[in-house]
């Protein structure tokens, strides 16, 4: 699925996930609550990846920050989303070798024609991206 692909259907689902969150709140928070509130939600940002279908990749298609990847070599497997690496600031050297580090691998372990890489990409959806918070 592509971000095309994603339908206002699908926008709204997650919208309820962010207004059952608030709901909890409001109704736990005044004097004459009967439920106490056992965490606070404040200061709580909520981001949710979607992520698409994982495709088989060779090191020379994958692009730091649209893709994640997936490495897994015998009955290890790591992940890592595409805003990480673009968060670190990492190259694609750097981002392989975290997600080998992630699976449990050496971290030279993509190099392997045992290994296997896949990449996806994420929508993200986040109340601070949003102007919802």
């Amino acid at each position: 699925m592509t971000a095309e692909q994603f339908t206002t259907a699908d926008l709204e689902y997650y919208s309820d996930l962010r207004r059952f969150w608030q709901r909890v709140d409001a109704d736990n928070s005044g004097a004459n609550s009967t439920v106490p509130v056992s965490f606070d939600i404040y200061g709580l940002d909520i981001e949710i990846s979607v992520l698409t279908p994982l495709k088989k990749t060779s090191i020379d298609e994958i692009v730091v920050g649209r893709d994640g990847l997936m490495i897994s070599m015998g009955n290890r497997r790591g992940l890592l989303l595409p805003q990480v690496a673009a968060e670190y600031g990492w190259t694609r050297d750097e981002f392989l070798q975290h997600t080998c580090q992630k699976a449990g691998l050496p971290v030279d372990a993509y190099k392997s024609p045992d290994a296997t890489i896949q990449r996806f990409q994420a929508i993200v959806f986040g109340e601070i991206e949003s102007g919802n918070k």
